[in-house]
């Protein structure tokens, strides 16, 4: 048989193949994927007619007609670059695995192109490929504009504690200068006298206090009376 007559042949059988479906799926809203009956008076399990098909070695394409695609080539799965050395590019055609990543499947496809080698599960492998490079520089450009906002929302948390910082700093100076200021217009409204000598009146509230508690205090001895 020639390989165009068995592919047909293949296409043929598997019309008539029925589908395998769970027991009573129908009638108990379960998932119709297939499980293994396996009750003791189970009526699939026993091949009764009218309770659905059971999977079975039977239904199989025929071994020369196995793994052909209905373009004439040999099915090849394709987990590695290294996998593709071993093709025959007259006689087989490679079906990239989901598992691979676009990196890898881009490498893949490169080397597919030269080599001449068919790939089944890619209508267009060269605008895959356009489309893949284009996607990876949107994607650099996006990394980028990302550590740029990242960069800059540093830049703006440093400027901000430095500016507290600084008012800080400005609010202690303040207060240094304002004291300064005081003891300059005291020196200059009584150069001679010194500052417990000057009327409370004159001078301003807080050196007035720390003057009478000096006052108080006497000056050698016992503090305690």
């Amino acid at each position: 048989m020639n390989l165009i007559e068995l592919i047909e042949l293949k296409i043929k059988l598997k019309k008539k193949k029925p589908k395998f479906l769970r027991q009573d799926a129908h009638k108990l809203h379960l998932p119709q994927n297939w499980r293994k009956p396996r009750g003791i008076h189970n009526k699939m399990r026993l091949r009764k007619k009218g309770h659905g098909a059971k999977p079975d070695s039977g239904y199989r394409s025929s071994k020369l007609a196995r793994y052909l695609h209905h373009s004439n080539f040999k099915q090849v799965l394709i987990t590695n670059i290294k996998d593709i050395e071993k093709i025959d590019p007259k006689k087989e055609a490679i079906i990239l695995s989901k598992r691979l990543g676009l990196k890898k499947k881009m490498q893949i496809i490169e080397k597919c192109n030269q080599l001449n080698i068919k790939i089944l599960n890619i209508k267009n492998p060269t605008k895959f490929l356009d489309d893949a490079k284009k996607s990876k520089g949107k994607l650099k450009l996006e990394k980028v504009e990302k550590e740029e906002r990242r960069k800059k929302a540093k830049e703006e948390l440093i400027k901000k504690s430095e500016e507290k910082q600084e008012k800080e700093l400005t609010k202690e100076e303040k207060k240094e200068e304002e004291k300064e200021l005081e003891k300059k217009l005291l020196e200059k409204e009584h150069p001679t006298k010194k500052p417990h000598d000057i009327p409370h009146e004159k001078m301003s509230d807080k050196t007035a206090k720390v003057d009478s508690v000096r006052t108080r205090i006497p000056t050698g001895g016992d503090r305690s009376v």
